[in-house]
């Protein structure tokens, strides 16, 4: 009988560490999402303010130099390394924008 209930209880705590190592991996890999969604909001809103930039001035590509759109460009990269990893690749319909782009 006092082998059957220090197995019992071996395999209770075991079972207990278990759930105790699952709450802990859960923990992390949600705190971790987290923080992954809130980066990829934050560049994602940056992305935003260079869109709704270049929408108010439709002109941009004739009135700004690449060395203005490099500075505004880069201030926002500062702000949010995370777009660092991101890679634009336009679809290129019109052959104008090809040279304009290739620059």
């Amino acid at each position: 009988a006092t082998v059957i209930a220090a197995v019992a209880s071996y395999w209770a705590l075991v079972q207990a560490e278990r759930r105790i190592e699952d709450l802990q991996f859960s923990d992390k890999s949600l705190l971790q999402a987290t923080r992954l969604q809130w980066e990829l909001d934050f560049v994602l809103s940056q992305v935003n303010v260079t869109s709704v930039w270049l929408s108010l001035r439709s002109h941009w590509r004739s009135e700004a130099t690449r060395k203005q759109f490099s500075i505004f460009t880069q201030t926002v990269i500062d702000l949010a390394n995370g777009m660092r990893g991101l890679t634009w690749v336009p679809i290129i319909t019109d052959p104008s924008d090809r040279e304009m782009l290739e620059l």
